[in-house]
């Protein structure tokens, strides 16, 4: 485990092992909470108002699915 000084200075390091990142990030870690809260008020306010939320696959290159 890398130390909380310097925590991960490898740019490729820190995207493969992202729990490692946002474990000593602080600002990482902040982005992350950030946009969970954001995602979460969106989701509360059409949820709300009736809307349902629709998964839709976007890297699948056939439809399927029930």
């Amino acid at each position: 485990m890398p130390d909380n000084w310097h925590g991960i200075s490898d740019i490729e390091s820190r995207y493969r092992q992202r729990y490692l990142d946002l474990l000593l990030n602080e600002g990482a870690r902040r982005a992350v909470e950030a946009r969970s809260a954001a995602n979460s008020a969106v989701r509360t306010f059409f949820a709300e108002r009736g809307f349902l939320e629709v998964e839709t696959p976007l890297l699948q290159p056939l439809a399927g699915g029930p």
